[in-house]
């Protein structure tokens, strides 16, 4: 048991301390804890207030982007997304700040070398007393996954037009074998005529 001897000019005072600091101490593992989760995500975070305006990106934005925290911090909408998806992207972070959950929107990003970056963009409305008080927002960089589902359809197209390519050539050879058929088939009927 704790105790802090508390002095007075009349008397002295003993208080029971013990349940405060457990607290103090739960408290800072709880910190730590959350603080190496958010340091060690591969998912860029964000905070935005009612307005859109941002008020916090998380370190990551340096592994997702290529850029540095400060360099989105205040602006609503940050002129690096691919001028084709900026429409939609517009549209999303107006859901989300309206209070509608958006889940994986993906958009194209141009990234600090100018290299183009997909990204999956989470947001959730955080509500209180029926109002948006800010958005948060997890991102994450998708720019392999693309790539590879690029590969595949390429793949894909060049299957199937190997597909036709053999469908055209089965289909001469069997009109070919058609015509022969009937030529065959007309000789032996007037062979046996």
């Amino acid at each position: 048991m704790k105790e802090l001897i508390i002095k007075t000019r009349e008397r002295i005072q003993m208080l029971d301390i013990t349940d405060k600091m457990q607290a103090e101490i739960q408290l800072k593992e709880s910190e730590e804890k959350f603080r190496l989760l958010h340091i060690n995500s591969l998912d860029m975070t964000m905070l935005q207030n009612p307005d859109g305006e941002l008020i916090y990106i998380s370190p990551q934005v340096e592994k997702v982007l290529g850029y540095k925290a400060e360099e989105f911090m205040g602006i609503s909408f940050p002129e690096q997304i691919h001028p084709d998806d900026r429409d939609k992207a517009h549209i999303m972070s107006m859901k989300a700040l309206g209070g509608e959950d958006v889940l994986n929107f993906e958009y194209r990003f141009i990234g600090v070398d100018q290299e183009l970056i997909w990204l999956s963009h989470t947001a959730r409305p955080i509500v209180s007393d029926g109002k948006v008080v800010r958005v948060q927002s997890s991102v994450r960089n998708i720019t392999r996954r693309k790539e590879s589902e690029l590969e595949l359809a390429k793949y894909r197209f060049q299957r199937e037009e190997l597909v036709k390519e053999r469908t055209s050539e089965l289909e001469a050879k069997n009109e070919k074998l058609e015509n022969f058929n009937s030529l065959f088939v007309g000789r032996e009927f007037r062979i046996k005529e």
